[in-house]
């Protein structure tokens, strides 16, 4: 599978901005983005989910485990394995 997007949610302001990244399950990150108001226009948004293009395709093998995680600049985190 290849990974061409990272996204998260998106549908307030009072969040600020969001970093998003994805680790691998020995903690190496593979890709981060980061979301801003500046690029609002730039995400594809399905509902109040927005995604960024990543830079480069990041490949995910079968059976490996990653962790996504999202940091939003007004003070909330998530992260999701």
């Amino acid at each position: 599978m290849t990974l061409t997007h990272l996204g998260a949610w998106v549908g307030g302001s009072a969040y600020g901005d969001v970093v998003v990244g994805l680790w691998n399950s020995g903690g190496n990150l593979l890709a981060s983005s980061t979301i801003t108001q500046s690029n609002f226009s730039a995400l594809q948004l399905e509902g109040n989910f927005g995604y960024m293009e990543l830079a480069g395709n990041v490949n995910l093998l079968a059976g490996e485990q990653y962790t996504l995680g999202a940091f939003y600049t007004g003070g909330v985190v998530a992260a999701y394995s």
